[in-house]
């Protein structure tokens, strides 16, 4: 469709509108032919203060199947697209104005390409679709399944494994440690509570006294008292 614009470039303020329909429903996408229904096209070209603009608002079905769960679905999709025409171009390289030597654009491939090149990276039949069950195989969108949900991707099965002997060391080491600590402690209490029991334990009065006798029932205190210590260390 050829939109004829030399009113517009000629007349400063000047604004004109075209609207069609465009069938692109031949256009193959991997074996998929997406657009179903002809595109509504409305094409509105200004003149703002000499600086012309095209204005595309697009109207049309996409169908394609989901990425994640697999169901087709079918999309209306409107989209605008707004492009700067000038009547000769210095760089021709310059992709951010169109050429416009007669006055006229082809609206139909400037249309086509804005759609083409602004289909989605990835083709979604809603935003939170939450695709099958790596398991079973089942619908998420549609219902639930008995799988634990705890699958790992086969690739990373090695990584899995090493993550959970690191976690098995680790918290078996910490486990020793404490046992240790814990077995530390309570050599150091009954150390402790030796000392006092042959404490409590020694003749007030003979301990003062440097009598033969005195010496003897000293000793004969200590005795039992380390026999009593070494008993403890052993249970």
């Amino acid at each position: 469709m050829l939109f004829e614009l030399k009113s517009v470039f000629l007349n400063e303020g000047l604004e004109q509108q075209l609207s069609y329909e465009l069938d692109i429903s031949e256009i193959d996408m991997d074996g998929v032919f997406p657009f179903t229904s002809p595109v509504a096209v409305t094409a509105i070209a200004r003149n703002r203060a000499g600086l012309v603009t095209l204005t595309l608002q697009c109207s049309y079905d996409y169908t394609r199947s989901c990425d994640r769960c697999g169901e087709p679905f079918t999309r209306r999709e409107n989209k605008t697209f707004v492009h700067d025409l000038a009547q000769t171009l210095v760089d021709e390289g310059n992709d951010d104005y169109i050429e416009t030597p007669d006055f006229t654009v082809e609206l139909d491939e400037v249309v086509i390409t804005d759609i083409l090149l602004n289909l989605p990276q990835k083709n979604l039949c809603q935003e939170d679709c939450k695709g099958l069950c790596p398991t079973c195989g089942v619908n998420l969108n549609t219902g639930s399944c008995a799988c634990s949900g705890k699958t790992v991707d086969p690739r990373l099965e090695i990584l899995k494994q090493l993550m959970d002997t690191y976690k098995e060391v680790v918290c078996h080491g910490s486990t020793r440690q404490k046992n240790f600590t814990r077995q530390k402690k309570l050599k150091t209490f009954i150390r402790l509570e030796a000392r006092s029991s042959h404490t409590r334990n020694l003749p007030q009065l003979r301990r003062a006294d440097g009598s033969p006798q005195g010496m003897h029932q000293l000793r004969h205190v200590q005795g039992q008292t380390g026999c009593r210590k070494e008993r403890s260390l052993i249970k």
